[in-house]
């Protein structure tokens, strides 16, 4: 590993040891216990905090290159949705002699007028209540599913569904040469300037395992097994 020096001869931990740190320990406190690190070396006088470098590469998510939601599109169609929905509202109010101020009000007082059983299936004729139902069910399902889709956007411009945390960008690997959006994640890290010496401040990595996020460290790691070598 790039930091074996830090154990000063001391066995170096299994792979197995640290794989079950970052699951098991990591997720919880590495945040926390880096800036912890950055603190101390502060106070030791290794840190001045009075320039930093920032840089940044890209990492291929384990999604599928099929699976994304634009967020574009998501608003097109959603403003779409919401423009059919406001012209339905009115003609389905007049037709039927109810009063509701939202699609969902409607939906519940035509629910209530359908004392019958709903039809399905060739041979059956729907009654014009149960198509007026089915279709206000169908485009507010597609609202709620919008909805959903800018709750996990969070002001980016895409995501994948099978990876909701990954984001479509430009890799710098373009095997097949045609700019082709793919899932991936930014890594960033920091490093700040004291005298002739870089000193790193900070590499976050979003980590996605079993739907939980974190960011790892290697220093936190090391911090955490071998305290001793940081004083």
């Amino acid at each position: 590993m790039n930091y074996i020096w830090l154990l000063n001869g001391a066995a170096a931990p299994s792979h197995f040891e640290i794989a079950r740190f970052r699951s098991k320990r990591l997720a919880e406190c590495a945040d926390e216990l880096f800036s912890q690190l950055v603190h101390h070396l502060h106070e030791m006088g290794e840190i001045a905090f009075e320039h930093f470098f920032v840089d940044g590469t890209k990492l291929e998510a384990n999604a599928n290159k099929y699976s994304f939601i634009w967020k574009k599109s998501t608003n097109k169609y959603e403003a779409r949705l919401d423009a059919k929905l406001e012209k339905l509202l009115p003609e389905l109010c007049s037709k039927y002699g109810i009063v509701a101020a939202d699609p969902s009000a409607l939906l519940s007082s035509l629910e209530e007028k359908a004392d019958f059983p709903f039809v399905h299936g060739r041979g059956n004729r729907k009654s014009e209540l149960q198509r007026d139902i089915e279709e206000l069910r169908e485009l507010l399902g597609r609202k709620q599913k919008y909805r959903g889709y800018n709750e996990i956007l969070k002001g980016r411009n895409s995501f994948s569904k099978t990876d909701p945390d990954a984001t479509f960008m430009h890799m710098k690997e373009d095997h097949m040469r045609n700019a082709q959006l793919k899932p991936g994640y930014n890594v960033h890290i920091r490093l700040f300037l004291q005298g002739n010496r870089m000193l790193l401040s900070e590499w976050q990595l979003r980590i996605s395992t079993n739907g939980e996020s974190f960011f790892f460290c290697p220093f936190c790691f090391f911090a955490s097994f071998y305290p001793s070598v940081l004083i």
